[in-house]
């Protein structure tokens, strides 16, 4: 009901856990656990930026890639570490990331 919720609303996790009396982490959750959002292709110019959300004790920063062009955000991170980027870049194929 709460993934059919964020389909239907703005999809701000913390009026649809009012809803269901859940907390707002607790929709978050919900949300990573069962919807699987595909990252967009690299684009010529990328912004990364951070986003302070305080989504766990260990997390207080997610990071955010946008499109500078466009400002389409191209993904989000759970974190800003070191590990978690090169992870991701490296997971990237290399014929996407040359110009």
């Amino acid at each position: 009901m709460i993934i059919n919720t964020l389909k239907d609303t703005s999809g701000k996790c913390a009026e649809v856990g009012r809803m269901f009396n859940v907390s707002d982490t607790y929709v978050h959750e919900i949300f990573m656990s069962y919807v699987e959002v595909k990252r967009a292709p690299l684009p010529e110019v990328l912004c990364i930026d951070e986003v302070f959300l305080d989504i766990s004790y260990s997390e207080k920063y997610a990071c955010v890639l946008l499109d500078f062009k466009t400002n389409e955000i191209v993904d989000i991170l759970p974190n800003r570490w070191k590990t978690t980027l090169d992870k991701y870049f490296y997971s990237i194929p290399l014929e996407e990331k040359k110009c």
